[in-house]
């Protein structure tokens, strides 16, 4: 009996508990709520090396109510070190939505980097994280636009026949590279690509490959890094798929005029296609069976010549602008790079199988990765050794003038030595006044004291300021270009600094070793670009950021080929140009002191600074590279010109490395300092002190 009426009082209980738990509110979502996936933005095989790339992140929020917060990415070196960066991007994701996050980013040189990702709400609770895993490799890319990508089945680990290698060895030449394809992902929603949002995260890509109706579907962000992409020296292969797409504003601009259709160049059927690979087995061809150990091995057949008849009779060429006939279609310079309209659809049946379209395709990777060796810096690329920054941080470091300082301070310091020893001791001794040292020494060491805190002072400053050294590179007659910035920063006390991006194409990083300012870095992007927050700024260093951007050129500097091979330059930046160094293959630099805004000159009246007949060369891989040689620029001018004209190329020519051709045998090249500078008078609150930026413009084109 006592049993059933205990029993009888816990099954009310519970009866009651469950329903006061029935009444209650339910309970909120939980973090399980939010989903978080994010992978590289050109897919897991392609190599991305240690330049600047884009996780693009996916958030879903499953609740009832907005989640916001920020996406945290921290790149971190693997071993050796415990330098991170980390970018935070916001995100506001509506309740039952999806959102899509671009996070740029970079590795680190000859060492793969661990990424992380992790979504952190506006409370700092961690909703979601995730490793992220990148193929750290330095190697071709080819960019495959399309959904599914076929080429990626046919095309990924062939190799590719570079001779350029960057970094001046060990790749290109007699090592050959294999083929890494990248795939873009499509959202889902619009069915348009996810393609990057910042042109540096096209560091890593050799060739993008894209068709002309989604090149037409871009939206503002990424066709805009695209196109500043291939202004900087990227290769653009497009595919026409609609004749409206012919007349779109974007192959307009980038073909430099109107395009129509024309017959197929004739030297397509002249190529070769790739030849069979000799043998399929793992291990090589097996061995003949005994009783035909004599018979010879079998050759692999030879390559054939032009494409199969189904591709032959789909062929179709282009023209307009300044397209002009190439062994792939149709081929026009813009800026430093080039776009291809391509005579077939390598994407589509039947040409994806035809070994002829293939080689194409092999043939324009390994153009588009050796003419890389054309451009001083590529954008995105990180810089792989701090040594070859070191006539960088000398010139952006006002520290630098406190040499003559130091010089003084000793001398100071060994006539107090005479004066405050020998000297009044002796004095003392002759006037029989023994104890007077005691009086006039610790007036000599106050005096000397205070005289070396002043020469620091007047060497080091008595302010914090800026000082900036860029390069614009560009292609003739174009009106914008690619730059680096290095932005230097000094302040006379501990002091902790944020600094934003010039403007929103641009991404940047603390170049400097110091371990105060390069260990923990957070890179914020916001509407206006991005923001280096946090560093750390000591009174005895610099801290030194590296920039990747563009810049405006007003209408260009124009190259036309002129009288004796040589070539007249027309000055249509908007700023006046002094220090120009004209090269034309085939003759001598000249030097001219200053063209003014508008003016035009002639090579063939420069003053010559020789150096054709003796013009340097180097071996970068398999490919020859000319250097600027910049030690030795100028020695024939005046002492005064040939040592400014040192300063201003040396420390830009070392941080680049000696992989660069800045000196092509098929192509003119200007080099120059615009006068006004970078024109900005501060920097994250610190006066400019010194604003250096010189230009570089290579090849022919532009309007008298």
């Amino acid at each position: 009996m006592r049993r059933r009426t205990i029993a009888a009082v816990v099954g009310a209980a519970s009866t009651l508990l469950v329903a006061m738990t029935a009444s209650a509110d339910p309970p909120k979502p939980g973090p399980a709520a939010f989903g978080l996936n994010a992978s590289p933005i050109f897919g897991h095989d392609a190599a991305t090396g240690y330049g600047w790339t884009e996780i693009v992140a996916r958030l879903d929020n499953g609740a009832t109510s907005s989640v916001k917060g920020d996406l945290e990415l921290v790149s971190s070196m693997s071993y050796g070190h415990e330098q991170e960066f980390t970018t935070r991007a916001p995100f506001n994701v509506p309740p039952g939505r999806s959102v899509i996050v671009h996070v740029p980013t970079h590795g680190y040189p000859y060492q793969p980097a661990t990424l992380t990702v992790t979504a952190v709400g506006d409370g700092g609770a961690k909703l979601a994280t995730m490793t992220v895993n990148v193929n750290g490799a330095v190697a071709p890319v080819l960019v495959d636009v399309d959904e599914p990508s076929r080429l990626s089945l046919v095309l990924r680990n062939i190799t590719i026949p570079t001779t350029w290698s960057p970094g001046g060895g060990g790749y290109g030449g007699s090592t050959p590279a294999a083929l890494t394809v990248g795939v873009a992902a499509f959202d889902g929603t619009t069915g348009d690509p996810i393609l990057p949002e910042h042109a540096a995260a096209y560091a890593s890509a050799t060739v993008v490959l894209i068709h002309s109706d989604a090149l037409a579907r871009l939206e503002a962000a990424p066709l805009d890094a695209l196109v500043d992409w291939v202004l900087s020296g990227g290769t653009l292969a497009v595919v026409p798929t609609r004749p409206e797409d012919l007349r779109g504003p974007t192959l307009t601009a980038l073909a430099g005029g109107t395009v129509s259709t024309a017959e197929a160049p004739p030297v397509l059927l002249t190529l070769p296609a790739l030849a069979p690979a000799p043998s399929s087995h793992p291990f090589g061809a097996p061995p003949p069976p005994p009783d035909e150990e004599t018979r010879p091995t079998p050759k692999a057949p030879p390559a054939l010549i032009g494409p199969s008849a189904a591709v032959r009779g789909r062929l179709v060429g282009y023209a307009g602008g300044n397209l002009h006939a190439s062994r792939y279609g149709a081929s026009a310079t813009y800026g430093t790079g080039e776009v291809h309209l391509l005579a077939f659809d390598p994407a589509a049946s039947p040409a994806v199988d035809d070994p002829w379209v293939q080689a194409r395709l092999v043939d324009l990777v390994a153009h588009a990765w050796d003419r890389r060796a054309v451009n001083v810096y590529r954008q995105g690329l990180v810089t792989p050794s701090t040594y070859q920054l070191n006539d960088v941080r000398r010139s952006l470091d006002p520290n630098e003038n406190f040499r003559p300082a130091l010089g003084i301070a000793a001398i100071l310091l060994v006539l107090y030595s005479i004066v405050a020893g020998p000297i009044t001791f002796l004095r003392a001794g002759k006037r029989g006044s023994p104890l007077s040292p005691l009086k006039w020494a610790p007036v000599w060491s106050a005096a000397t004291f205070a005289a070396v805190v002043l020469i620091g002072l007047a060497g080091k400053g008595w302010r914090g300021r800026a000082r900036h050294l860029s390069l614009i590179e560009a292609g003739a007659g174009v009106s914008r270009g690619s730059i680096r910035r290095f932005r230097g920063f000094f302040t006379s006390e501990a002091h902790s600094m944020s600094i934003p991006t010039t403007d929103a194409t641009c991404v940047l990083d603390v170049t400097s070793d110091e371990s105060s300012s390069r260990e923990h870095r957070v890179f914020r992007i916001d509407r206006n670009g991005g923001v280096l927050e946090s560093l750390t700024s000591l009174p005895w260093e610099t801290v030194v950021v590296v920039e990747d951007g563009f810049s405006e050129l007003g209408s260009g500097l124009t190259v036309l080929a002129g009288p004796d091979g040589g070539v007249d330059v027309v000055n249509r930046t908007g700023h006046a140009l002094r220090d120009l160094v004209v090269y034309a293959p085939g003759n001598d630099l000249v030097y001219f002191a200053e063209v003014a805004d508008g003016a035009t000159i002639s090579s063939a009246k420069g003053r010559s600074m020789g150096r054709v007949t003796s013009r340097r060369s180097t071996v970068a891989g398999g490919r020859v590279v000319h250097p600027l040689d910049a030690a030795q620029l100028g020695t024939l001018l005046d002492p005064a010109t040939y040592e400014r004209l040192r300063d201003e190329w040396r420390p830009i020519e070392n941080a680049a490395g000696n992989d660069v051709d800045w000196l092509p045998d098929d192509a003119p090249v200007v080099l120059a300092e615009i006068v006004s500078g970078g024109g900005r008078a501060k920097d994250s609150g610190l006066s400019v002190e010194r604003d250096r930026t010189l230009l570089r413009v290579v090849g022919s084109g532009g309007t008298r």
